[in-house]
């Protein structure tokens, strides 16, 4: 019997969870279009406006949260050229604006006040897959860093920049 590789058999199980998840994310979409079409055409425009502008914000935080870390890495190596990576606190308050939203709003999402939780579902109505923590692991991870993502016990968030 031939032992399966284990990032293949962890790749499979992610990749069959995150169907399902988009699958659900989907219905839901498609229940929310449905009920747009009782909406008057000027609130509908000004939705697809939202989706639009929310588009090009997150595109600006991905931009600017590139950019921060390529130059966080050249002031860590210049440092010193043996570092291990860095840590960025609060990524997404480094720049309170990207364009229409905020950046809480881009990486967290949209605070839902009943439910107390932060909510991405606007971000997949404007054809936004990613958050932009996996969207920049995946773009850093082909250039030898890795990036990791973890909460602190007082809510804070941070990423580690680790240098492969």
């Amino acid at each position: 019997m031939d032992i399966p590789k284990l990032s293949i058999l962890r790749n499979d199980i992610k990749q069959k969870a995150l169907k399902k998840e988009r699958d659900s994310i989907d219905k839901i979409i498609t229940k929310k279009k449905l009920n747009r079409k009782n909406w008057d055409q000027d609130k509908i425009k000004k939705y697809e406006d939202d989706l639009t502008e929310l588009k090009k914000s997150n595109d600006i935080f991905i931009k600017e949260m590139t950019n921060l870390i390529i130059e966080k890495t050249n002031y860590v190596l210049k440092q010193n050229s043996n570092a291990k990576g860095f840590k960025l606190v609060e990524p997404h308050m480094y720049k309170l604006n990207y364009g229409k939203y905020n950046g809480s709003q881009i990486y967290k999402g949209f605070f839902n006040k009943d439910k107390n939780i932060f909510c991405r579902l606007k971000h997949y109505e404007a054809n936004i897959d990613e958050t932009p923590f996996d969207h920049l692991k995946n773009l850093f991870e082909k250039h030898g860093y890795l990036l990791y993502e973890y909460l602190a016990d007082n809510g804070i968030i941070s990423i580690m920049v680790d240098f492969n």
